[in-house]
């Protein structure tokens, strides 16, 4: 039976669950989370400050932005529910709920982007992402307070977006002259969204809105050629490649692509999670650089192989995520050898000794790094995921789950 299936990481061992859970638990509750607490969380107003220079362990600025409010909201929501119920986390989510609550937008109109540490407004009107991520962060909040009225304003702003990206006049700010395009990466967030919010409680409205995000990304943005998801999508492909838009975001289409594995397996839909599984699979060898190691982000030209060469966490972050869930319910041999590759790069060349917070990016080689950035959501989720699969593993005894029992073909995926 598929469940009699034993798991053990690559061809050397190095990483067996148990080991890499104790890595993982590590940086995220003995170096993130108290390092967060001291030079992120602001106890006086609420909310997060992220303008920091990590090595030298200096704030750069008290500013807060919509995006990370509703990020930090989820982030420590889901530490709370899913791994550790201390009350201080509430507490911390708490205080940037607050602080976000009064500028909640009317109609189909989206939250500032800009704050001061105060609250005050520094700019104008933001953009659809922070409507979604603090929509992500009311719907884990609204769980972990049993507060449904926090669930209902994460289901009205994610349907309200929906709206607004559909909308004949909408423009993307990135492609702010693409008229009655869609985006991917727009995609990506409302389907996670959703689905989260479909583990604490069945909604047919977040179900169909799925079901949307799916086949606009398997029926749009699929690249017919290169099997790669294109971050744009109009009604004439043609003029979309005469545009310069046939680009593919590699931290964009690999993150969607492990989130519709996560839907999936919630479904218990054996056929989305390979169809997925296989494009993921696609899309992390073709980022894979040969020469340095790790993982190129962007094809700035899929058509002709125009790369863009600097080197972001999040996407060897997301890399992990997806191809423990692989692991998880798979006897997968690239998986194994994927996780032990990719995780060793990592702690070779993103977590550097003495910085309070791993580095977000810089270029091919990582010799130069940003090191003014807090990118919390990204290494928080990726610890948080990944923990969640390995224990999932551990209490099986290292058997892969009985998801996909029978399937025949575990390794021609």
């Amino acid at each position: 039976m598929n469940g009699q299936r034993q798991v053990s990481f690559g061809s050397t061992g190095q990483f067996r669950p148990e080991k890499l859970a104790e890595r993982y638990q590590a940086e995220l509750m003995d170096r993130l989370i108290p390092n967060l607490d001291k030079f992120v969380v602001d106890r006086q107003y609420g909310g997060f400050m992220c303008e920091f220079d990590i090595a030298a362990k200096k704030r750069l600025s008290t500013n807060k932005r919509a995006w990370y409010e509703g990020r930090g909201i989820w982030a420590y929501a889901f530490l709370y529910n899913r791994l550790d119920a201390d009350d201080r986390y509430l507490t911390i989510a708490t205080g940037s709920k607050d602080f976000i609550m009064p500028h909640v937008p009317e109609d189909n109109g989206f939250f500032p982007a800009l704050f001061a540490r105060d609250g005050s407004v520094i700019s104008g009107e933001g953009d659809i992402f922070g409507n979604l991520y603090i929509a992500e962060g009311l719907l884990e909040y609204g769980w972990a307070m049993s507060a449904p009225m926090y669930r209902a304003m994460g289901k009205d702003l994610i349907r309200k977006s929906l709206q607004v990206c559909l909308e004949a006049d909408y423009r993307y700010a990135p492609f702010k002259d693409v008229a009655g395009g869609q985006f991917l990466n727009h995609w990506m967030v409302i389907l996670w969204a959703a689905s989260q919010a479909l583990t604490h409680e069945a909604d047919a409205g977040m179900v169909r809105i799925i079901d949307q995000c799916i086949d606009y990304v398997l029926h749009r943005h699929l690249h017919p050629e290169s099997g790669l998801l294109n971050d744009v999508w109009v009604p004439d492909r043609l003029a979309t490649t005469d545009s310069g838009l046939d680009s593919c975001n590699f931290g964009i289409g690999i993150q969607l692509l492990w989130m519709m594995m996560y839907e999936a397996e919630r479904r218990q839909d054996a056929t989305l999670f390979l169809r997925a599984a296989r494009l993921f699979k696609h899309h992390v060898t073709v980022a894979k650089d040969e020469v340095y190691g790790g993982y190129l982000g962007y094809l700035s030209g899929i058509e002709d192989q125009r790369w863009r060469t600097d080197k972001i966490l999040g996407l060897h972050e997301e890399i992990l995520i997806g191809s423990l869930f692989l692991v998880e319910h798979l006897d997968d041999t690239w998986a194994k050898e994927c996780i032990e590759e990719t995780f060793s790069y990592v702690q070779h060349s993103f977590a550097k000794s003495g910085y309070a917070f791993w580095v977000s990016s810089g270029d091919r080689t990582l010799a130069v790094e940003n090191r003014q950035r807090v990118e919390f959501y990204h290494h928080s989720r990726h610890l948080m995921l990944g923990l969640l699969s390995l224990r999932r593993l551990m209490k099986r005894k290292g058997r892969v789950s009985d998801f996909l029992a029978n399937t025949t073909d575990i390794n021609q995926i």
